[in-house]
């Protein structure tokens, strides 16, 4: 038994997590850490400039949480809102904090975020 799968029993209960590594290396490893949390209500990732990390989230398969917190001092541009609208974060995520450059911005994340609370 793996050190990772030892960890899976005690994930269930999992509330909020918070990302301080910004490596491309651990993205398998928190792919694990979300699948194993079945109950993770809240993922933040703190950041300060637009990362490649950034952009492997937005392809995480497994999306329990209800709040991302992707804010700190980075502004998000239209593209990059696109992305995310596209990704699958959209579809269980009802609050989601980050900043954008433009209004274009917050209007294409409404819109796709079917269960965003306004």
């Amino acid at each position: 038994m793996t050190r990772q799968q030892s960890l899976g029993p005690s994930l269930k209960r999992l509330y909020s997590l918070t990302v301080s590594s910004y490596t491309d290396r651990f993205y398998s490893r928190l792919q694990f850490l979300l699948d194993q949390s079945v109950h993770l209500y809240q993922l933040t990732i703190p950041q300060h400039a637009s990362l490649p990390f950034q952009l492997l989230l937005f392809k995480i398969t497994n999306v329990t949480f209800r709040k991302l917190h992707l804010g700190y001092y980075y502004y998000f541009n239209e593209d990059e809102c696109i992305t995310l609208s596209d990704s699958l974060l959209d579809i269980q995520c009802q609050t989601l904090y980050i900043w954008v450059k433009n209004r274009e911005g917050i209007i294409i994340l409404v819109k796709s975020m079917i269960k965003v609370m306004v």
